[in-house]
């Protein structure tokens, strides 16, 4: 199963997708936090045989976080993680190790 993560900042739209190429052709479920995931104002999820797609409308704080494609067909399940995150807190953490880095330089 193949899955990518998401890198959305607050108030954009996201798209998380996965695929399962599976025969016959797989049903999807999508979970955060153990809890399953319907299509409701904000959210939709939209299924295209092999491939699922979870898709927010407005990313909110809330948004971010784990979520979790299942496919299953009548031959077994499957299924696979993704990451909804923010950017600004990927770079943020990217500019405090570089600190850190140039700090321990010093000391030397």
């Amino acid at each position: 199963m193949e899955s990518k993560n998401a890198e959305i900042p607050v108030g954009r739209a996201a798209a998380l997708q996965c695929n399962a190429v599976a025969v016959p052709r797989p049903d999807f479920e999508w979970y955060r936090d153990d809890k399953r995931i319907f299509s409701a104002e904000g959210i939709k999820i939209q299924n295209y045989g092999t491939h699922s797609v979870l898709m927010v409308s407005n990313v909110t704080e809330e948004h971010y976080g784990n979520y979790t494609c299942v496919a299953t067909n009548k031959l077994g399940i499957n299924n696979a993680n993704l990451f909804l995150y923010s950017g600004f807190f990927q770079c943020h953490l990217r500019q405090r190790e570089y600190s850190e880095d140039r700090f321990s330089q010093f000391e030397q």
